[in-house]
């Protein structure tokens, strides 16, 4: 027996047997922390040993939440990188990936990056990395490569 079901706009369905009704809540977004200085983004978020770590966009820092109410700077400047575009735990450590320069940092976990792999060929930026079966990834602009991190 074929039996025909039709949604109408309201979301109602009709011609088939009832379903259960579930409500949903909107959540909202609340600001927890205020705008990081003259930054202009935190342009990617990463938990690493238990702490929410954010990089930012235009001065490339690494900045730890203190998990109230500010961020607190754990990393200055990037050499002349302006931009941490991704972060990423890889092997027990926090790397960052950034433009310009395409470039791999890793944090020494105290207060400042050292730069673990040079620019990558023509690619200016290192946009997002990630860990996958054990290996940390990255992939890049402009030629839209993927690259896999050796240590």
């Amino acid at each position: 027996m074929d039996t025909q079901v039709k949604i109408l706009p309201s979301g109602v369905r009709t011609g088939a047997p009832p379903l259960h009704r579930v409500k949903f809540r909107r959540a909202t977004w609340v600001e927890v922390a205020p705008q990081l200085g003259t930054e202009t983004h935190i342009s990617t978020l990463a938990v690493y040993n238990g702490k929410l770590y954010g990089g930012t966009l235009i001065l490339a820092k690494l900045y730890e939440w203190n998990g109230v109410n500010a961020w607190v700077e754990v990393a200055p400047q990037l050499n002349a990188q302006t931009n941490l575009y991704s972060l990423a735990v890889y092997n027990g450590k926090l790397y960052g990936s950034t433009y310009p320069g395409g470039r791999l940092f890793e944090w020494n976990g105290v207060n400042l990056w050292v730069e673990v792999a040079p620019q990558l060929g023509g690619e200016q930026f290192i946009n997002n990395i990630a860990v996958y079966n054990g290996k940390l990834y990255g992939g890049t602009w402009p030629l839209s490569k993927l690259y896999e991190y050796g240590t």
